[in-house]
């Protein structure tokens, strides 16, 4: 028997994004896709220590300032790793330019242009490890008023890129997934884990109209053979082949920071599992009335 193709539409459950609420110092877990702390209001420099729970090392921790109502929030100006689990104070250096990537003058923790997302990206001899704590300083052009939250992420490289480590999505027989983004950061990585009973053959990736100006994709190390489009307004992966309990990694570079996206920065990824063309119905048998689907097409035509 063959199974059905189909189309992944039903809402995954996420996992929830921590919050923790403080005066001028929080604390908090920082899982794959990040988590969301609530200052005080008055201060321009907040001070939090962060808990790497993503399940990997990390090279970078990108913060975001916003409000749920879209208020105004002051521009972050700067950003600084004081600590590393009781190590040494660690060599960061602020992303300017938003490229993923160190370049020349982006050499100290201050942004050379200010926006409401600051990346911080460490040397290669340093890292936060997956449990350890980093302490983080960021400051603002001006008081952070009620109501403003900050998204952090921990962010990993691939090549010799950081992307932020948007929330695990798993892909289930008739669900979608959807990835925590945010205006800001340009670069995102994504892991798609194949939680269905078919293998994973089509993967879609609404970009709101922010064009890609590059995908970098694994699976066992190897993504050459897949079949990539990338339009104005999506991404399409074709032939994945993940099978289920197999995990696709990838990472996407906007030419611009990502549009805000409905649902407070969700960006929805569609699946399509292996096709069956006998199945030519689509309800996961095969049978005579396959046949009969087949001969009322072919009377149908083109037409």
């Amino acid at each position: 028997m063959c199974r059905e193709a189909f189309s992944v539409y039903r809402l995954v459950p996420l996992v929830l994004l921590g919050a923790v609420t403080s005066a001028g110092h929080a604390q908090t877990d920082v899982p794959r896709g990040g988590a969301v702390i609530t200052p005080g209001a008055g201060s321009s420099q907040v001070v939090v220590e962060v808990k790497n729970k993503t399940g990997k090392d990390a090279y970078d921790i990108s913060v975001s300032i916003f409000r749920d109502d879209g208020g105004a929030v002051p521009d972050i100006t700067g950003q600084d790793i004081v600590q590393n689990d009781g190590q040494a104070e660690d060599d960061d250096h602020v992303d300017d330019d938003g490229d993923g990537k160190l370049g020349a003058g982006e050499t100290d923790s201050t942004d050379g242009s200010p926006g409401k997302t600051c990346k911080s990206i460490m040397d290669d001899s340093g890292a936060v490890e997956n449990g350890k704590v980093a302490k983080v300083t960021i400051d603002f052009n001006g008081p952070i008023p009620e109501g403003a939250k900050i998204r952090i992420k921990f962010s990993e490289r691939i090549g010799d890129k950081h992307y932020d480590m948007c929330m695990a999505t798993p892909m289930n027989d008739g669900g979608v997934a959807f990835g925590i983004v945010e205006t800001g950061p340009a670069q995102m990585g994504f892991e798609v884990v194949n939680l269905g009973s078919a293998s994973l053959d089509h993967l879609s990736i609404p970009t709101h109209f922010t064009p890609v100006r590059v995908l970098d994709a694994r699976l066992d190390g190897l993504f050459s053979d897949r079949i990539i489009i990338v339009d104005d307004d999506s991404v399409e992966i074709y032939d994945i082949g993940l099978h289920p309990g197999e995990a696709l990694e990838m990472g996407l570079i906007f030419e611009r920071p990502i549009e805000l996206v409905p649902d407070q920065g969700q960006l929805p990824m569609f699946g399509t599992f292996e096709a069956c063309p006998a199945d030519f119905n689509g309800d996961g048998q095969i049978n005579t009335l396959d046949v009969l689907a087949f001969l009322n097409a072919w009377n149908t035509g083109c037409g």
